[in-house]
């Protein structure tokens, strides 16, 4: 009878152990067993028949305080109750027992990867988990505790650690687990912060001031466009240069990008072949300048079919055309059109020791720059004079001019992108030219230019604008030049056929010092004045203080900006408020403006560059030779941007 007791006390025990292992917290139930809502048969019958009419020792009645045994464990040819029971021949075994009424007999074995559950002794699938484990011993699932049951079918589960699960024990939470945890944005595990989660488990975020690799460019610790780092922490360029038919951006990281004709190298990417012209050429097609291992660029000029950069380290490199040594090289050979004349290859221009280049200007076929002892140099053609150096030859190599420094002033800036005609800029403000002065552009008494002849350095003299006004920037164009005064006015002078001067008629202007002085400034709006100006071969365009961009002379490829290819600025009623802004997109304004042969770029507040006008080769980078603005619709929202990709 002691046996009996025994059976009943094991058979309570089981159930309260399948119980906890089939909670509503632990889904294996669902997934591997199925969770006993009663005794199986033969148990019940074990349970209820024999426990049930137990008593003393010797199987009487419980009455007198004696106390019935449990029954033995299910075996082999051991007695049972109830035709069908089922029962586990052993813990962990997939062998079974099957009552006949009266004893177990063999039943049928569990397949592969099942166990006998010895709650009601069906087959069930085993827990992974718990298949190297011993009874009773705690594993994970995930990041939830398993407590193993004794026979690798039931186990319970725990509510999910704070940290990781990790060989049956809750880790503390940590940064760089790879779990999300209290106080955490996020957890890649990578500490080196290589990903888009920071060392600390926070989201690196556009603005922070942090650099993500692989996620960021740049960061400057906002999230506004147009400072040279975009709103998506992507590189922006920050400076425009164009050719005659070509286009170069700089970008904030130093790299430049050219598009457009290619014929010499101009794009300096190492072949001949103009980009822009077809589809997929733009964006991370167009490779940028090859200048040198390490090379960071702070500025460019372009003009005619050669580009030049000055570098961070103070050196110059230029490339493109070469036939009249305008890329200071010592030879006429062409740099650009060819991978190894590039890149280190590529050697800067030399100057005397302790000398460096600090600003650059290309012409057509001269390039100039302003040293860093005030001095200023030039190179390439001097046909006109242009080169300052009291003869009309060619130097292939830089050169001092003697126009540039008179008296006591040296040199702030110079602009040699006038055809044949150099201007300078003073320190003390003032502004002087030489060169060709076929249309009075120099603004000296008669058409004779200056430059050619030895000993022509005195009729080289500081021009007056009137009313004490001095010169904050100069911009020459084909045949005639402007500059911005320190009032925020421009005036523009000498060649006028296109309107170019802006003066309301196709007369020349401003061809002598007197009436230069008198020449009225040009009528920019009410109320409006410039930031800054840029000239090409026969327009000209002024960014305004309120963000605006006008343009005036030569529309005949819709260089203007304003849907035709009507010319303004060479007839009455054209200029002030009947000059109307171009028009380059809802809410935006302009940066920085550059004018080249006949096509027009901008960079924009939003970092974007937008271009149109002439585009025979692409240099407005739109995948195609069409030009834009020259018809309606072209302009605004419907003008593509330049795709650069820094």
């Amino acid at each position: 009878m002691e046996s009996k007791y025994w059976l009943v006390v094991g058979i309570a025990a089981v159930g309260g152990i399948q119980i906890a292992a089939c909670s509503s917290n632990f889904d294996s139930c669902a997934d591997s067993r199925t969770c006993p809502s009663h005794a199986s048969q033969g148990e019940a019958g074990a349970s209820s028949g024999e426990g049930g009419a137990a008593g003393g020792d010797d199987g009487e009645s419980g009455a007198g305080g004696t106390v019935a045994a449990a029954p033995e464990k299910p075996k082999l040819f051991g007695p049972c109750a109830g035709v069908g029971g089922l029962a586990c021949d052993g813990a962990a075994s997939a062998r079974r027992l099957a009552c006949d009424g009266k004893i177990w007999q063999a039943g049928t074995t569990c397949a592969d990867g099942e166990r006998c559950d010895s709650t009601n002794g069906e087959c069930t699938r085993i827990v992974a988990e718990c298949s190297t484990a011993l009874p009773g011993q705690n594993v994970c699932r995930g990041d939830k505790l398993l407590t193993c049951g004794p026979d690798l079918v039931t186990a319970v589960e725990a509510a999910a650690c704070v940290g990781l699960c990790k060989d049956g024990i809750c880790q503390m939470p940590a940064c760089g687990d790879l779990k999300v945890e209290p106080g955490e944005e996020c957890d890649e595990g990578n500490v080196d912060q290589s990903g888009a989660c920071s060392a600390s488990c926070k989201k690196k975020v556009c603005g922070d001031g942090q650099i993500f690799s692989g996620h960021e460019q740049c960061d400057d610790h906002n999230t506004v466009s147009g400072d040279g780092c975009s709103a998506t922490c992507n590189w922006e360029p920050i400076a425009l240069a164009l050719g005659d038919s070509s286009s170069c951006a700089l970008s904030a990281n130093g790299k430049v990008k050219c598009w457009g004709y290619n014929g010499s190298g101009s794009l300096g990417i190492g072949d001949d072949m103009n980009r822009g012209d077809k589809p997929n050429q733009m964006g991370p097609k167009l490779l940028p300048v090859s200048l040198g291992a390490n090379q960071m660029v702070k500025s460019i000029a372009a003009g005619g079919k050669s580009v030049c950069a000055l570098l961070e380290e103070g050196g110059l490199k230029c490339w493109g055309d070469n036939f009249f040594g305008q890329l200071g090289t010592g030879d006429r050979a062409e740099r650009g059109s060819k991978p190894e004349l590039m890149g280190d290859a590529l050697k800067a221009i030399p100057f005397g020791a302790g000398e460096q280049a600090i600003s650059v200007s290309t012409g057509r076929q001269h390039t100039c720059a302003v040293l860093n002892t005030g001095a200023a140099r030039c190179w390439g053609s001097g046909w006109a004079g242009e080169l300052g150096l009291g003869d009309t030859a060619d130097y292939p190599v830089p050169t001092q001019s003697r126009f540039a420094v008179l008296g006591n002033s040296i040199s702030k800036a110079i602009d040699a992108t006038g055809n044949f005609f150099t201007c300078n800029l003073s320190d003390d403000a003032t502004e002087r030219c030489w060169g060709s002065n076929v249309a009075g552009q120099l603004s000296i008494n008669g058409l004779t230019n200056l430059g050619e002849q030895p000993g022509s350095a005195g009729d080289v003299h500081a021009l007056s604008f009137g009313g004490g006004r001095t010169v904050k920037a100069i911009a020459d164009g084909a045949d005639f030049a402007c500059a911005l005064l320190s009032d925020s006015s421009v005036k523009c002078w000498g060649d006028n056929l296109s309107g170019m001067l802006g003066t309301g008629d196709a007369e020349r202007h401003g061809t002598t010092p007197a009436a230069l002085a008198a020449l009225p400034s040009i009528d920019l709006g009410p109320g409006r004045s410039a930031k800054s100006i840029s000239a090409g071969a026969y327009y000209a365009c002024a960014v305004l203080d309120n963000g605006d961009l006008k343009c005036w002379g030569d529309n005949g490829a819709g260089g203007l900006g304003q849907g035709d290819t009507v010319s303004r600025g060479n007839m009455p009623g054209q200029m002030g408020g009947a000059l109307k802004p171009v028009s380059l997109g809802s809410g935006r304004t302009v940066l920085q403006v550059a004018v080249g042969g006949g096509h027009t770029c901008a960079l924009l507040d939003n970092g974007t560059v937008k271009c149109w006008g002439w585009n025979n080769s692409g240099q407005l980078g739109l995948g195609d030779t069409a030009n834009r603005g020259s018809s309606i619709g072209e302009m605004g929202d419907s003008l593509p941007a330049v795709d650069l990709s820094f």
